[in-house]
């Protein structure tokens, strides 16, 4: 995924949700505790320094202020940024992405990108990430996928791509987004945590309807 000089993502669909920011907020899903403390590591612990990066209208930057950490909010999306805004007016959150991250060098000591990772560029990504984070900090990424082994999922999946969707895949289709690996990062491991939440009809295509 590459992005344009001021570090915003070139690819049209990486730019289609500020449209339906209100939306996004309203009906996308949180993170459940049990997978951001997973993520944090031994980054989580009261007053570390984290980054969410795209982090979107908050769904994940509510989880990370519920647990006491100092958190820095980077968005590129204004439509996303002025509603992530307007949820916590006192938080740190600031225009930018991925490829070029307004913080100083070694000022966080994690990294977490919720439902973002894969419009990110990997290389220019990796080095900005790298470069904002203090030595041993932790970079994580989290997505929340619907559970292809559940039937009625899997049948609206068929009708919507004419296959189920890749169980590998939580972005959404083809092969599942990577992480950066060596020579950025070392200790590379993941997790797939099952959870539910109610919904309605209604709101599951309301849901649908804030993806690219």
């Amino acid at each position: 995924m590459s992005a344009d000089g001021e570090g915003r993502p070139a690819d049209p669909r990486a730019r289609s949700f500020g449209a339906a920011a209100r939306e996004y907020e309203r009906f996308r899903p949180g993170y459940p505790d049990a997978a951001v403390g997973f993520a944090l590591g031994d980054a989580g612990g009261a007053g570390s320094r984290v980054l969410d990066l795209g982090a979107g209208t908050g769904k994940l930057t509510a989880s990370l202020l519920a647990r006491g950490l100092s958190v820095t909010a980077v968005e590129p999306d204004p439509e996303m940024l002025a509603v992530l805004r307007g949820r916590f007016p006192g938080l740190d959150a600031v225009p930018g992405a991925a490829e070029r991250i307004p913080l100083p060098d070694g000022s966080v000591d994690a990294v977490v990108a919720g439902q973002a990772v894969h419009w990110f560029d990997p290389e220019r990504s990796a080095a900005e990430i790298v470069r904002v984070l203090r030595p041993g900090g932790t970079f994580a990424g989290l997505w929340n996928g619907a559970d292809g082994e559940i039937g009625w999922i899997a049948g609206l999946d068929e009708v919507r791509t004419g296959s189920p969707a890749p169980v590998d895949n939580p972005a959404g289709g083809g092969e599942g987004p990577g992480l950066p690996g060596a020579p950025w990062f070392t200790g590379h491991t993941g997790r797939v945590l099952r959870w539910t939440r109610p919904t309605t009809t209604e709101d599951y295509l309301a849901n649908q309807r804030t993806h690219s």
